[in-house]
């Protein structure tokens, strides 16, 4: 990863440069084509960059360090950062009666944000997405289940069993390891997580944490 992102600065900086020196100084043809070209240039640059930083995350996961945390202060402060987001709705649901787990801070923030771009990318067209979390404690299953549902696009039926494998993805931009990074993040706090569709259009991710599990750590 480290390697492919060495020359991927200076090819940036190489169009910036050629834009700044010559779009506004050439006719209106050629100008076009330097528009054309180096924002192509640009934009292709930034899509490996993120690219190589997913699989650069996925392949390098920091060990998790666990502490008494509550899960919906994590879900609240994540969802924060949406708040201004132009065609998003998030609304909350979060049981107020949850117990403390044992989580990795950074790695569960870092997961709940995944969850809610990959809703945020669904979003079909001229439509407004709504995003539902919820929290429930189910004791009798001992365990806490976080759900995200929105109203986007959905799972692709064909892919549905392998949404959390590395590189699935049906996006133009991406590295399909979003999804895959949030399993391997669930999956060191013992926990599960889980994909469906919903009706009349719109996709579900269910997080499960085993509080016996939490409170051995």
């Amino acid at each position: 990863a480290h390697e492919i992102k060495n020359p991927l600065t200076p090819i940036l900086l190489s169009a910036q440069r050629l834009r700044n020196l010559f779009l506004d100084k050439l006719d209106s043809k050629d100008s076009a084509v330097i528009d054309k070209t180096t924002k192509t240039i640009i934009d292709q640059v930034g899509s490996m960059d993120s690219m190589v930083s997913a699989f650069a995350n996925y392949a390098n996961t920091p060990e998790i360090k666990k502490v008494s945390t509550s899960l919906n202060a994590l879900v609240n402060k994540a969802t924060s950062l949406y708040d201004n987001q132009t065609g998003v709705r998030i609304d909350l649901d979060l049981s107020g009666n949850l117990p403390k787990l044992q989580l990795d801070k950074d790695s569960i923030s870092r997961a709940l944000i995944n969850l809610i771009k990959n809703s945020i990318e669904s979003k079909k067209k001229k439509t407004k997405l709504n995003i539902v979390i919820k929290s429930r404690i189910v004791k009798d299953e001992g365990i806490v289940r976080l759900t995200v549902v929105d109203n986007g696009i959905g799972f692709p039926v064909n892919i549905l069993d392998q949404v959390f494998e590395p590189y699935i993805t049906t996006k133009s931009k991406g590295g399909g390891l979003g999804l895959a990074i949030v399993q391997n993040i669930i999956e060191q706090h013992d926990g599960q997580i889980y994909a469906s569709n919903v009706e009349p259009h719109g996709a579900r991710v269910t997080i499960e944490f085993s509080i016996i599990a939490s409170q051995r750590s």
